[in-house]
């Protein structure tokens, strides 16, 4: 048994072991194609194209048909440079192809010229603006682009707000209420390297994942909005599909610190209207990315072959968050009501209790002292007052958070063979937020007991399988999971106990003709 034969056969294997699990959504690969033809524009037959990765060193080789076309079913994405030469004729060299995940790309008409097969023509490279091959709608974000605009936060989500068609209300901090083209946010699918990280179960959650991709760690992100392909197994009328970065031929490093203070920002407007001060702003995000071909010296060397990358991020955000509560006004806690805001009238209900010989006409003092408590906190902020509500009052004041995150990510690229090439991701965040201001968690008031943090597990991960057997024929396994686990700790309690747990496998055998 040959070792093809034997890769093959473990892919059929994993797809019936798994066959119970959800589909995958949205391939990553891309494919490249073109014509060549001569000067006179008749096509040409068995001429040898190759397209090898300007990044990793890859390599892949085919022949133009009878019809003068040429097909690279599966290909990364990245840039090449597709070399095309026939004897008795000048060599092409087309550099810059730039390929998108999960976007086929054309190069065109080639035209050979008559020439020694020494003599090389180079062509600068581009690919058809007009998809010929697919009519699904795309829209992508590159890295070069992601690297070239400054942000001023590390969530790649936030860079879909550039694409056409995506309606958002408050900029990408408020992402989670963006809309695309209308449609409703569920119907919004978003995918890390195959695997669904949204949530499609909540109307309200159109931009939000689990596992947040970082600047540093992603390729690419494309979306699809209109006609989308049988590789998106109906998950969603818009697809979202991010790919992580790979490890290349030569090993490239990367560290960055992005500093934000207070000092740096101006007070919002509700917080002067408030009365409140400037609030604590503070973001430290750091962290570095190494990719490379995998080398052990002695035995064995990755050049060409098998690819690492690994990006580490941690995110330090200490800020204040306004909080706005309702507190009895001391006229009120002292027994004085008023009423009919058009004629105020008040009275003492203390007294109107006496007068109507009720002997318990004093007010708890359970509850008295809970409400001078309350009162006691008002000068740890402002307060506002208001005609129309002559028995209480608005206490404005700040609250201290503390959020930081874990989130290391890795990728690992293995050719085993010039036609099979193995590829698994891994992406581990740790959120922790002291306390929770998110789900309302905080104090009641300022220095109150009852609060609680919370501490966010997330992992997802792929593992994909994909040969081409053929000019037109490419089989891809793709399997994977996503893992939520989230704990609440409260304060009294000095635990944390789990609250939630969420687990899910996702798996794909898909054979796609090109």
């Amino acid at each position: 048994m040959t070792k093809s034969t034997r890769i093959v056969l473990l892919a059929f294997l994993l797809a019936l072991v798994s066959a119970p699990a959800a589909f995958a959504q949205g391939a990553t690969a891309s494919s490249l194609a073109g014509t060549i033809v001569d000067k006179d524009g008749g096509v040409v037959p068995g001429v040898t194209v190759v397209a090898k990765n300007d990044a990793t060193g890859v390599v892949s080789n085919t022949t133009s048909n009878s019809s003068g076309v040429y097909s690279f079913p599966t290909m990364e994405p990245g840039t090449y440079t597709v070399t095309i030469s026939l004897q008795g004729f000048k060599k092409v060299e087309i550099k810059g192809v730039r390929l998108l995940g999960g976007t086929p790309a054309n190069t065109g008409k080639t035209i050979l010229e008559i020439g020694a097969l020494s003599e090389t023509v180079e062509v600068k490279g581009a690919t058809d603006v007009v998809r010929t091959q697919s009519p699904t709608v795309t829209s992508t974000v590159s890295t070069e682009f992601i690297s070239s605009l400054p942000r001023g936060d590390r969530n790649a989500l936030s860079f879909l707000i550039f694409l056409p068609g995506v309606q958002t209300n408050g900029g990408a901090q408020n992402s989670r209420s963006s809309t695309i083209a209308g449609l409703p946010q569920n119907t919004i699918n978003i995918a890390i390297d195959g695997i669904n990280t949204g949530n499609n179960l909540q109307s309200t959650d159109g931009f939000f994942t689990l596992v947040t991709p970082r600047l540093d760690a992603v390729e690419e992100v494309s979306m699809s909005s209109a006609a989308a392909g049988a590789d998106s197994s109906g998950q969603g009328s818009v697809q979202i599909r991010f790919v992580t970065r790979s490890g290349t031929n030569q090993f490239n490093t990367s560290v960055y610190d992005y500093f934000q203070h207070k000092a740096l920002n101006s007070n919002s407007f509700f917080n002067e209207a408030a009365g409140l001060p400037r609030p604590r702003r503070t973001t430290q995000q750091y962290g570095g990315r190494v990719g490379g071909p995998i080398v052990i010296p002695g035995l064995f060397d990755g050049h060409g072959k098998a690819f690492f990358f690994f990006n580490q991020e941690e995110s330090w955000t200490p800020n204040q968050t306004a909080r706005a509560r309702t507190v009895i006004r001391q006229t009120a806690l002292n027994g004085d009501f008023t009423y009919n805001n058009a004629s105020p009238t008040t009275v003492n209900v203390f007294a109107l209790a006496a007068a109507n010989g009720i002997t318990t006409n004093n007010p708890d003092p359970t509850v008295t002292a809970l409400l001078n408590k309350i009162r006691a906190t008002e000068s740890l902020g402002t307060v506002q007052q208001s005609a129309t509500s002559p028995n209480t009052e608005t206490f404005n004041y700040q609250i201290a958070v503390a959020n930081k995150t874990h989130a290391p990510t890795g990728r690992v690229d293995v050719n085993l063979t010039p036609k099979h090439r193995l590829s698994g991701t891994y992406y581990w965040q740790r959120l922790l937020s002291t306390p929770d201001t998110l789900n309302t968690t905080d104090p009641s008031f300022p220095g109150f007991p009852a609060q609680a943090g919370q501490t966010s597990f997330r992992t997802t991960g792929s593992a994909t399988l994909r040969s081409t057997f053929g000019a037109n024929l490419v089989n891809e396994v793709l399997t994977g999971w996503q893992c939520h686990r989230l704990a609440s700790s409260m304060t009294r309690a000095r635990r944390c106990s789990p609250t939630r747990a969420r687990t899910r496998m996702v798996m794909r055998f898909r054979s796609a003709s090109v």
